[in-house]
């Protein structure tokens, strides 16, 4: 099920790290592709665990619908913005 929500193009997956294990975890969310080609994601709760983690670590990866997935830099605020570029770059 989760692998068709990000294959539907509505929702993203997000690789990232655990900001206490290390482990690395994903999180499906979904996305508001912004006009610069970032990714406007907001966590339903500020104090959802993957949200913090991209504060604690902003690498991730992104992957949309295609299955194609590439290295972004997170900046957080009240919301997650996930900047973006083209899959592959």
């Amino acid at each position: 099920m989760e692998d068709e929500l990000v294959g539907s193009g509505r929702f993203a997956r997000l690789g990232i790290r655990g900001r206490r294990s290390g482990e690395s975890r994903s999180v499906n969310v979904g996305f508001v592709e912004e006009p610069d080609g970032s990714l406007l994601v907001a966590a339903g709760s500020p104090d959802a665990a993957w949200a913090r983690n991209l504060l604690a670590e902003p690498d991730c990866t992104v992957t949309m619908g295609s299955g194609c997935s590439s290295p972004r830099r997170s900046r957080s605020t009240t919301t997650t913005r996930v900047e973006a570029g083209p899959c592959g770059s």
